[in-house]
């Protein structure tokens, strides 16, 4: 069962990753618990995998170079928690229904308010910070490598 755990979070949690960015996930996932898990791929992509009732019906995936942490923001009519992405990369975001398996581009991620954080303050402290700490990192990186978007804009 431990070997079980510890190739799970090997896993969820590339080597080379920041602690920061690992305690940021962490965060993250403890205050979105019933809502959504994050995760960091070996290739900066986020993921997020959103679940109702512990079963996944939606995963966004991106490239955390082209979000806009500056963005982050609640909306109060759709009562959901609000990145986007950049301006040189419109449609960023990869969302794949899972029920339908359709993959569609989209613009922004769009998450459910935590219950207990009315006004996603928390949420967007936590989403911004580890948008902000993935992003410096990789401007810190000794490979120099950078991503390509394979999309137009």
């Amino acid at each position: 069962m431990r070997t079980l755990l510890f190739i799970v979070l090997a896993l969820r949690i590339p080597s080379g990753m920041a602690q920061g960015v690992e305690a940021d996930l962490q965060a993250l996932n403890a205050h979105f618990s019933s809502i959504a898990t994050f995760t960091v791929d070996r290739d900066d992509r986020l993921i997020t995998e959103y679940t109702n009732n512990g079963q996944a019906y939606r995963v966004d995936q991106v490239y955390i170079e082209f979000l806009a942490p500056s963005t982050c923001s609640h909306n109060a009519e759709e009562n959901t928690v609000m990145l986007q992405c950049n301006s040189d990369h419109a449609k960023c975001i990869d969302k794949e229904i899972r029920k339908s398996g359709v993959i569609s581009q989209t613009g922004r991620i769009n998450l459910p308010t935590p219950a207990g954080d009315p006004n996603g303050a928390k949420a967007i402290e936590l989403l911004t910070a580890l948008v902000n700490d993935v992003q410096a990192e990789q401007r810190t990186s000794d490979t120099g490598t950078k991503k390509k978007d394979k999309r137009t804009k």
